[in-house]
């Protein structure tokens, strides 16, 4: 009997101390093998050597709050999904856990409301999506210290006013912001990366004015302004250097005279389609490509003006 019940005691322990080794994760995910194909993981399953070694894992798990991702297991996780998960708030450090290999993050269409203080902080993620979510909130240093983070998608909330301040995020080449509630750009927003070069999206906001030193950047490569509510258009003054410049479909009715003497033959490309812009304008402006056109029928070094403007017939 002792021979037995010492087996037993032995089986036991080695079943404990396996029990406590064994890996497990505390969500359903959904990983993909060497050949793209989706595997399903079970909660608190024991972890497989092929899930280890994946690259790419959706979460599979409803979840009303997300307190901590821990995926530290999967050394070389590149991309990380969170959709339609039903999220309705994250707490601070949810996100600590997370690989150093990761690139691309995206949680999209889930139900909360606040980014929080420091969330992405440190994060080396390349590309950020948090489309079609419910955001109102962002605190402060959200996204502050993402060395690597070269593009940021928040299309599709409901965000106010932008105060996103993206300190030290040197790499940063693209923000998207369409589909909020902007009303004002204020002084200073892009302070923290003024020395990018930077593409910007926020059209499809509400946006009536723009502070004149709110787009102090060095350089914008193309800027998307387009169905907003803008009167005036003096942020061209700042954009004089940009690739393209879209303005369409605002309430602008002319130029701002030094944009007009000095910026209109330096931009490349400027869409003002959809504007009210008034005869006298709309005057000047055909004039002023007229003599453009002639003017590079001379000279080979005059540079084209692209510009598209609304479709308004004036009297000479």
């Amino acid at each position: 009997m002792s021979k037995v019940f010492a087996f037993t005691a032995w089986f036991a322990c080695l079943a404990i101390v396996h029990a406590i080794e064994s890996k497990v994760c505390e969500f359903d995910l959904v990983w993909y093998d060497n050949a793209s194909l989706p595997l399903v993981y079970r909660a608190r399953s024991e972890i497989t050597e092929g899930l280890e070694n994946t690259d790419k894992v959706e979460l599979n798990t409803t979840v009303d709050v997300l307190h901590d991702l821990d995926l530290e297991f999967i050394p070389e996780l590149k991309v990380l999904t969170l959709d339609r998960l039903g999220i309705m708030e994250i707490k601070p450090g949810a996100f600590k856990n997370l690989p150093r290999s990761l690139e691309n993050l995206t949680i999209t269409n889930n139900e909360f409301y606040v980014i929080p203080e420091l969330l992405f902080n440190n994060l080396a993620v390349v590309h950020l999506n948090l489309s079609g979510n419910q955001i109102r909130t962002v605190e402060p240093g959200a996204f502050d210290n993402m060395t690597n983070l070269s593009t940021i998608v928040l299309d599709n909330n409901g965000i106010q006013k932008y105060e996103i301040r993206l300190a030290n995020c040197p790499k940063l080449h693209l923000i998207s912001f369409r589909h909020n509630d902007l009303a004002e750009l204020d002084e200073g927003i892009f302070t923290a990366i003024k020395d990018n070069i930077l593409t910007l999206d926020m059209s499809h906001n509400n946006i009536k004015k723009i502070h004149k030193l709110a787009f102090d950047v060095k350089e914008f490569k193309e800027v998307f302004l387009n169905d907003n509510a803008l009167e005036n258009a003096m942020v061209l003054i700042k954009l004089v250097k940009a690739d393209k410049v879209d303005l369409s479909n605002n309430k602008v009715q002319c130029l701002p005279k030094e944009f007009m003497e000095n910026g209109l033959s330096k931009i490349k490309l400027l869409n003002l389609s959809g504007n009210p812009l008034n005869c006298s304008c709309l005057h000047d402006l055909r004039k002023k490509v007229r003599k453009n056109i002639e003017f590079q029928k001379m000279s080979p070094l005059v540079k084209n003006i692209h510009i598209t403007l609304p479709e308004k017939e004036c009297d000479n």
